[in-house]
């Protein structure tokens, strides 16, 4: 059985995640190989004729991906054709409103239309509210805005960039938790705190990070929002409000296995591994 690891180039953590992947592979004597869209030769492509474990370890590659993703191919999607295509975060955060997965309230557009902008506080529950870039990540771009001066000015500066994004209600806390789902289970969790002004809780240098117990109202959320992205892996980011926890987004790929692991104590890249072994027995109906 082989693995095939997809990426483009090397960013934030990716390296750890090959890194650790390769070792799981490694231990489970899988064979592992290591695919940068940045450099293949496409040309050259040999996809396998048999089952192979296929995942795509960050963003970016989706053309290669897909080119992999045949009957053949044992990943962490429910269905080969239909996720690898969603790369925004927003996305996977409208697919939860849609599917009534608690989540904090969302305009998935933003305007310099001043009176829909009145609209949309109104909506999100007055100020302050929260801009989140489409692209970006650890917070990057995230922006709290508490009055009309600055929401009017903020979004009229960001669109002549062409920097577009979603506005979020905001809720006071300076916490969050990432929820680490497998299969249909979550298996792990870190709660993250900003330190200082900060009101991200997600920016290194200033938050501090600690393991967490998984509940069972924490394991439902947790894998009902990946589920409903019909997907069977996800890094889930929640909030705690007055109202309860609420989801902020599924990270796919999830990014953190090295750092979440150790902190945790828990091998995720070894059960990423064993669940897809699960599943290739799942396919040829084999005892579990």
């Amino acid at each position: 059985m082989k693995f095939i690891c997809i990426r483009e180039g090397y960013y934030g953590d990716v390296r750890d995640r090959v890194d650790a992947l390769r070792d799981a592979c490694l231990y489970y004597k899988i064979d592992f190989e290591d695919l940068d869209s940045s450099n293949v030769d496409f040309s050259l492509l040999e996809i396998p004729n048999e089952k192979y474990f296929l995942y795509r370890v960050g963003i970016g590659a989706t053309y290669l991906e897909s080119l992999f993703l045949t009957d053949r191919a044992i990943t962490f999607y429910k269905n080969n054709t239909l996720m690898p295509y969603i790369q925004e975060s927003a996305m996977f955060s409208l697919a939860l409103e849609k599917k009534k997965v608690k989540s904090p309230k969302t305009i998935f557009n933003t305007t310099t239309d001043r009176q829909k902008l009145k609209n949309y506080v109104d909506y999100l529950g007055g100020f302050p509210i929260i801009f989140k870039p489409l692209a970006g990540s650890k917070g990057m771009g995230v922006i709290k805005i508490e009055s009309y001066h600055a929401l009017f000015s903020t979004l009229e500066f960001l669109h002549s960039k062409g920097i577009y994004g979603i506005l979020r209600e905001y809720i006071d806390t300076n916490r969050s938790l990432r929820v680490v789902v497998i299969g249909h289970k979550a298996i792990c969790g870190t709660e993250t705190v900003g330190i200082g002004d900060e009101f991200r809780s997600n920016i290194d240098g200033y938050r501090t990070n600690q393991p967490i117990s998984i509940t069972p109202e924490l394991n439902k959320l947790a894998t009902d929002a990946v589920k409903v992205l019909e997907l069977e892996l996800g890094g889930v980011d929640i909030i705690q409000s007055p109202d309860g926890y609420k989801v902020l987004e599924v990270n796919f790929p999830m990014g953190g296995i090295k750092y979440i692991s150790d902190l945790c104590a828990v091998d995720i890249a070894s059960a990423m591994i064993g669940y897809l072994l699960i599943k290739e027995k799942q396919d040829k109906n084999e005892p579990l």
